[in-house]
C-alpha cells in the first residue's frame, strides 16, 4: 500500500514536471526556414533547463502582460509604472538614483521622466550639487493608486501558484542571487 502511494505520488510528480514543461513548450522555437543539414551546435545550451533563460522568461510575460495593460488603461507603460513606484516609495529620487534601484538606463529613465514631468505625474525640483529631486504630484499619486492593482496580477499568480512557504522560499533564493549577482567581480573583470 506504501509502495503504491509512493508510486502514485511520483507519478503525479512526473506529469505536474510534463505539464509544466509542455507549457514552456511554446517558448521552444524550430525555424521555418531550418534544412536538413542544419544542426545545432554539439556543446549548445539547453535553454529549456538554463535557468536565466527561465527568469527572463517569466520575467518578460509579467511585464509584456503589465505593460499591454497599463498601456491600454492609462497610455503610460512598465518602464513609466517604475519610475512612479520607485519616486511613490522613495520621494526624492534623483534620475541616477531610481536607474540604479530599477536597474534601467539612465536614458530610459530620462526619456521617461520628461513625459511623466510634462504630463503633471512627477515634478523635478532643485537639490545639491546640480541634482534634481523627482517627486510625484498629487495627481501622480492619483494614477499610481490606480495602476497598482494592475501590477499586483503578477504577485498575486506568484501567491496563488506557490503559497506561502513556497514565496518566502523564492525570496530568499532571488536575493541571494541578485546578491551573487551584483557581487561576482566575473561581470566587470570578463572573468570566466
Amino acid at each position: 500500500m506504501i509502495a503504491e502511494v509512493s508510486k502514485n505520488r511520483e507519478n503525479a510528480h512526473m506529469d505536474a514536471a510534463h505539464q509544466r514543461n509542455s507549457r514552456l513548450a511554446e517558448f521552444e522555437f524550430v525555424a521555418e526556414n531550418r534544412r536538413d543539414d542544419d544542426h545545432a551546435l554539439p556543446d549548445a545550451l539547453d535553454l529549456s533547463r538554463f535557468t536565466p533563460r527561465l527568469l527572463a522568461i517569466l520575467s518578460n510575460i509579467f511585464s509584456l502582460y503589465e505593460s499591454q495593460s497599463l498601456r491600454d488603461q492609462f497610455g503610460l507603460g512598465t518602464t513609466e509604472w517604475r519610475i512612479l513606484s520607485a519616486v511613490a516609495l522613495e520621494p526624492a529620487l534623483t534620475a541616477t538614483e531610481i536607474s540604479k534601484s530599477t536597474v534601467m538606463s539612465k536614458a530610459v529613465i530620462s526619456r521617461a521622466l520628461t513625459d511623466l514631468v510634462q504630463d503633471g505625474l512627477l515634478s523635478l525640483g532643485d537639490g545639491p550639487r546640480g541634482s534634481r529631486p523627482i517627486r510625484i504630484t498629487e495627481e501622480g499619486a492619483q494614477m499610481y493608486r490606480k495602476m497598482l492593482p494592475i501590477s499586483y496580477r503578477a504577485q498575486e499568480i506568484i501567491n496563488r501558484t506557490l503559497g506561502e512557504e513556497k514565496l518566502e522560499q523564492l525570496h530568499d533564493l532571488l536575493t541571494t542571487l541578485i546578491s551573487a549577482a551584483i557581487e561576482d567581480e566575473a561581470w566587470r573583470d570578463g572573468n570566466e
